[in-house]
């Protein structure tokens, strides 16, 4: 009988010590030289005759092929891990995959896990071992579905990871909805302001015209569409924002902030005139500057209605 290759034989060895089949076989000699084999990190030549023996005697082509069997990747969320650097070790041949730079050839960052459909325990490879070795993935026939199936896992994976990553760096997105339907239903929509317009230059630094325009970008108007209400509706369908639709909230964070300093000193200033009035303004926006001395400007984005 030929015996089977390296690779095959170290590939079969590691699913083997996860397997349902192997632990039904009865053969306590056959799990101690599979545990041999682990242990010397399946070299050969470290492995005595009698694990030798024992291993080519039981892994013909039948028992490969049950062991195989056991193992299907599918693409799903969570069958992929990303342990942020390459320091993983693939366990069905010890080495990287094709995503590694070069540097840490023999470790992965992205590990992929295959499900044991038999009742074994599943195991965490590379994507190249799945291709390499011909094991299952869910929904593919053929070698090309294979890898098809696994790039569009990786990229399903990639972008589940950024929206993770938006959520936690923005805790209180879940804000968003409040926020729309707060400044939607600001003063701004139902009176104008222009006779406020000194004020709120010596307090924002804006003019009228700008704090409508601000306004005009996150809703398109007084209709109530605009880029912000776009924004809503796509987080509503995936609970994050992409980087372009993230800056109609901020830009409507920005414009409630504005309006909550103008609507306070706007109360505070009532029957203050003439020149008292001007220099509450410009003491009252002095003090707001000073925090944020250094700090970004917000420029609205133009668009078709703003340019």
């Amino acid at each position: 009988m030929k015996k089977p290759t390296y690779k095959q034989i170290r590939t079969t060895i590691a699913l083997a010590l996860h397997s349902r089949y192997i632990t039904t076989v009865e053969d306590p000699d056959l799990l101690r030289a599979l545990h041999a084999a682990r242990a010397s990190n399946y070299d050969m030549e470290r492995m005595d005759a009698a694990t030798l023996e024992m291993i080519y005697g039981h892994f013909d082509a039948g028992t490969t092929r049950k062991v195989l069997a056991e193992f299907t990747y599918h693409t799903s969320l969570g069958n992929v891990r990303d342990n942020g650097r390459p320091v993983a070790i693939c366990t069905l041949c010890g080495k990287g995959d094709s995503r590694d730079d070069g540097a840490n050839a023999d470790h992965l960052r992205y590990e992929y896990r295959l499900t044991n459909g038999a009742g074994g325990s599943h195991v965490w490879c590379g994507s190249t071992c799945i291709l390499n070795h011909h094991l299952k993935v869910a929904g593919a026939e053929t070698s090309a579905e294979a890898r098809k199936l696994l790039e569009r896992s990786f990229r399903l994976h990639m972008k589940e990871w950024a929206r993770q990553a938006w959520r936690a760096e923005n805790p209180d997105h879940e804000s968003i909805v409040g926020l729309y339907e707060k400044v939607r239903h600001s003063p701004l929509r139902g009176w104008s302001m222009r006779q406020y317009s000194v004020e709120m230059g010596l307090l924002l630094g804006l003019s009228y015209d700008d704090l409508a325009r601000r306004y005009r970008v996150c809703f398109g108007g007084y209709g109530g569409g605009g880029e912000l209400r776009t924004a809503v509706r796509f987080y509503l369908r995936h609970a994050y924002l992409t980087p372009a639709k993230q800056v109609a909230w901020d830009l409507a964070k920005s414009l409630k902030r504005d309006l909550a300093i103008l609507d306070a000193a706007l109360l505070e200033a009532q029957g203050l005139m003439g020149e008292a009035r001007l220099a509450f303004f410009r003491e009252r926006g002095e003090t707001l500057k000073k925090p944020h001395q250094g700090a970004e400007v917000f420029e609205a984005p133009v668009t078709k209605e703003t340019a």
